[in-house]
């Protein structure tokens, strides 16, 4: 079934049924009454002082639905004690409708319902522009774009997320919203916009100078626009007007033969949202480790991004890293999460190459069975806490370089490391003595034998402003050390066990990779 306001359109899409088109008609008296009173008072009849008032505006919506729902959802929030303000509403229409168009009418009374609203929701209502036509907005995105914009006030008592969730409520009170979708347990989960509502968004939002839409390869936009919605695919930009002002950026389509640079080669740096959901991403644009003032980040589905550098303070994983279903590489640095990182990346089914520098507090990392299948070399670093690493037999398979950094509480060799049949080399670089004698081979490491089948186990110190790399299956063999056999040799307050120096001050450390 097809819905048009374009008799041509409907006209041409039945053509093999013989013309069947079906033209919707007006609400009648009774229906229009009906529909405005399950609004207006929410099911409750209407108070007879206000009956004369109601029925006059109800003449003015002229049976259209939308009018109806519009206008009511805006005297839903009067008082209907105040005949006065309930008159001037039917004043103002008055004087909006004097056409005999009834979409142009209908416009107007849409319109009123935007210029009822408090200025905190004019605000959120406007940056629904952003989204396309027909567009699935996610409740939890549109409520973290709100706060990251600024349009949020903060409540004592509430956080954010519950005063913007009462914002979304306002205006699906006032049926500026529709519900397009939810949960199992019946929690909204998607809106959508009505089309002649996000008609008058655009309008007001362009003459606001709120946002502008991008929409064809000619598109320009005004030099100081704040926020910039790309909608469709383009092979490039021809007109890149100046970026210094831009403060939030949303990309549903792309310019696939431009980077972020060149598509904006004055930059950008006083962003503050960026919005990169389904961009055709190969890897991570750096100019975004330059935007000092960037709130909110969205890869959400950019299917084909490989590469992903996080550098900073997070106390959460970023919701859509699971989804990146390209991604081979990743790169984590002093996030210091609250919770196992390895629950949300172990599925990521193109994951070759992985690195954790100083992300979680907790004492023990688990591998799970069936997790990183793809997975070639794992770096760990400055797990400050870390007391015990698990590895469930059938994690990373395919694991073939594992390094471990400087965690000084890791006293043992990791739980289960035997598991990891294509390992090749293992490393350990500043980590505790405890460890690196379990590793001894000929009977004194108790733990040598997890390690045996692994051809490369080395050992690895800081000294002398590079490092020194220390064979394990060397350690204790008198032809191969250059310290008296049997001992430990003790360099800047760090045990050094005897053995061969493999490598040294040569080693570039993962991070630099």
């Amino acid at each position: 079934m097809i819905t048009t306001r374009k008799d041509d359109v409907a006209s041409h899409s039945c053509m093999e049924f013989k013309g069947k088109v079906y033209y919707l008609i007006p609400l009648s008296e009774d229906e229009s009454w009906v529909l405005f009173c399950r609004k207006a008072f929410r099911g409750n009849a209407c108070p007879p002082y206000l009956s004369e008032i109601c029925k006059d505006i109800l003449r003015k919506c002229e049976g259209l639905p939308l009018a109806v729902v519009a206008v009511s959802g805006v005297l839903a929030t009067k008082d209907a004690r105040r005949i006065d303000e309930w008159d001037m509403i039917r004043r103002s229409l008055g004087v909006e409708i004097q056409g005999n168009n009834k979409l142009e009418d209908l416009q107007k009374v849409l319109s009123l319902s935007f210029n009822d609203l408090p200025h905190y929701l004019k605000t959120c209502f406007l940056h629904l522009a952003i989204f396309p036509e027909g567009y699935l907005i996610k409740r939890m995105r549109l409520i973290r774009l709100w706060i990251a914009e600024g349009f949020v006030e903060v409540k004592e008592g509430k956080t954010l997320e519950e005063v913007a969730q009462d914002y979304l409520n306002e205006l699906l009170n006032r049926n500026l919203m529709q519900v397009a979708g939810r949960t199992t347990d019946g929690r909204v989960k998607f809106f959508r916009i009505h089309d002649l509502l996000r008609g008058i968004i655009i309008s007001k939002s362009r003459d606001q100078n709120f946002a502008a839409i991008v929409k064809a390869q000619t598109t320009t936009w005004p030099e100081r626009v704040r926020r910039l919605s790309i909608h469709t695919t383009l092979p490039y930009l021809e007109h890149c007007r100046s970026s210094s002002h831009l403060r939030s950026l949303f990309m549903f389509g792309w310019a696939e033969k431009s980077s972020v640079s060149t598509l904006f080669p004055d930059g950008f740096r006083l962003l503050s949202v960026l919005d990169l959901q389904r961009a055709p991403l190969k890897t991570f644009p750096k100019e975004v480790a330059d935007l000092f003032y960037l709130k909110y980040l969205s890869l959400r589905r950019t299917k084909f991004l490989e590469r992903l550098y996080l550098t900073g303070r997070l106390e959460e994983l970023p919701s859509w890293i699971p989804s990146l279903r390209s991604l081979a590489r990743l790169f984590l640095k002093w996030s210091q999460l609250r919770d196992d990182p390895l629950v949300h990346l172990q599925d990521l089914p193109n994951l070759v190459h992985l690195e954790l520098l100083q992300v979680f507090d907790g004492d023990t990392l688990c591998f799970k069975a069936g997790g990183f299948k793809k997975l070639k070399l794992l770096g760990l670093d400055m797990f400050d806490k870390l007391k015990c690493v698990q590895i469930e037999k059938g994690a990373m398979p395919s694991l073939e370089t594992l390094v471990i950094h400087r965690s000084n509480l890791l006293w043992n060799v990791p739980f289960g490391v035997e598991h990891l049949m294509k390992l090749k080399v293992l490393e350990f670089f500043d980590m505790p003595d405890e460890l690196i004698m379990k590793l001894c081979p000929d009977g004194k490491g108790e733990d040598h034998w997890k390690v045996k089948h692994v051809p490369e186990v080395y050992s690895a110190y800081w000294r002398d402003g590079g490092w020194d790399v220390y064979s394990i299956d060397s350690f204790g063999k008198k032809e191969n050390s250059h310290h008296p056999p049997g001992k430990v040799t003790r360099s800047h307050g760090r045990h050094h066990p005897p053995g061969k120096v493999t490598r040294s001050h040569g080693l570039r450390t993962l991070w630099k990779v």
